[in-house]
């Protein structure tokens, strides 16, 4: 409803009307991966001889976990990761990758390289000479779930897109005095490469989308709704 007035405010070229928006959450919800999260904190100085440490820390993360994990779930991915600081500082640079594999001395040499890479592009500085100190140590394993997809549609007829035709011609009100007509069509009717231009009402069942005058919108191959302005 209000996203076509949001593009008279933000410095965006176009804003996009996905299929089925009042179920849009729902569906991200269900195509969500289930993600499965620990943290331990261990404040060491990262060395070669801290690798056994940080080894055995997340082992006993990813055991816990894993006994959480439905029965029968495929394809589970390993993201580790650490927060640390320089020795000394009392902030800390969060989420620095752990490779993956066995933690060993050359494990423990990428973290710390790494945290440097992360800090230098935070913070414009890089210091390899003082020590880097692991603080918290992060653990996710991510099952992922069968994603939404949506069909391509169609072009009817010859291939090239018709002209809609609106169901009625709607009294509007919208910051302005008076009234004014704007058509009203339904969405399940806009095919692929039909353009409508404001100001008008896209209307469906769990949604209304209000287009204001001087934009305009085209329907995608996926059935979104794509609005710009007319003049871009």
């Amino acid at each position: 409803m209000l996203l076509p007035a949001a593009l008279e405010q933000l410095h965006v070229k176009r804003v996009v009307i996905p299929p089925h928006p009042g179920l849009f959450s729902a569906l991200g919800l269900l195509g969500t991966d289930l993600v499965y999260y620990d943290s331990q904190s261990a404040y060491m100085v990262l060395t070669p001889d801290a690798a056994p440490r940080v080894s055995s820390i997340f082992d006993t993360m990813e055991g816990k976990l894993r006994s959480r994990l439905p029965s029968g779930a495929d394809g589970v991915m390993i993201r580790r990761s650490f927060d640390g600081r320089l020795l000394g500082q009392s902030w800390e640079t969060p989420l620095v990758e752990v490779p993956e594999g066995p933690i060993t001395e050359a494990t423990i040499q990428r973290m710390i390289e790494l945290f440097h890479d992360e800090y230098e592009r935070r913070y414009g500085n890089r210091f390899p000479v003082v020590p880097v100190q692991g603080v918290t140590y992060r653990l996710q394993l991510v099952v992922p779930v069968e994603k939404v997809s949506y069909d391509r549609l169609q072009y009817a007829g010859n291939g090239s897109p018709a002209e809609p035709r609106p169901t009625r011609t709607l009294k509007v009100r919208h910051l302005q005095d008076e009234p004014f007509d704007a058509p009203e069509y339904a969405r399940e009717v806009l095919g692929p490469g039909m353009q409508v231009a404001g100001p008008a009402v896209i209307r469906e069942g769990l949604s209304t989308t209000f287009l204001l005058a001087g934009q305009l919108a085209e329907v995608g191959r996926l059935g979104e709704i794509s609005i710009r302005r007319a003049s871009c």
